[in-house]
């Protein structure tokens, strides 16, 4: 508790650990290859300045750890690049959404990666992770997807149809379907 209200209150300046600095760096990669595009993605070249902008090479010991985790990161911003960059490419219609909402006067912030308008006129809330590949039943119970659900769904009065987990490693997209109201709830309970 007291390093959160370092960290997040009090803005007291901390390194990041390797993983959540290469993590945070594919997610500015992400959030620049769909942010405010209509035609097409960006070219390649700007989507990896922005990895090698938000690359800290501070939160790393050795040299060795930074140029793993320095190539890491690159190949994921790559592949998703390929394999996202073709004729079909649809612009996101948010990402790195910040969004405030309340459970029982409790302040809840959510931060979602991206969100998709759907043809059916709802939209799917997509969560990028660039750790290790979740299972699906990871993917339906997670707290935090049902929480971008209730965010979304309250402050930008659209309504989720889908929730995603991708994986960039593996590339690897596991879509379920919105949560249920038992589920949302329960959700609440946890925040409450």
């Amino acid at each position: 508790p007291q390093g959160y209200k370092l960290h997040y209150l009090d803005h007291h300046p901390t390194k990041p650990a390797p993983p959540l600095n290469k993590g945070s760096a594919v997610h500015k990669a992400l959030e620049v290859f769909y942010k405010d595009r209509i035609h097409g993605p960006p070219p390649l070249e700007h989507v990896l300045d922005a990895f090698d902008e938000a690359f800290d090479d501070e939160a790393y010991l050795t040299f060795e750890e930074r140029e793993d985790g320095y190539a890491d990161g690159t190949l994921m911003v790559q592949q998703f690049y390929e394999d996202h960059k073709e004729e079909n490419f649809e612009p996101a219609m948010a990402v790195e959404q910040t969004l405030r909402f309340e459970v029982d006067g409790i302040q809840v912030m959510a931060v979602v990666d991206r969100i998709d308008k759907l043809e059916s006129g709802r939209v799917r809330v997509v969560d990028y992770k660039t750790g290790k590949l979740w299972t699906r039943k990871q993917v339906e119970d997670s707290p935090q997807l049902s929480l971008y659900q209730i965010a979304v769904e309250d402050q930008l009065g659209v309504e989720v149809e889908e929730l995603q987990l991708y994986n960039v490693p593996s590339g690897t997209p596991i879509t379920v379907p919105r949560r249920t109201e038992e589920q949302l709830e329960e959700a609440r309970n946890r925040v409450r």
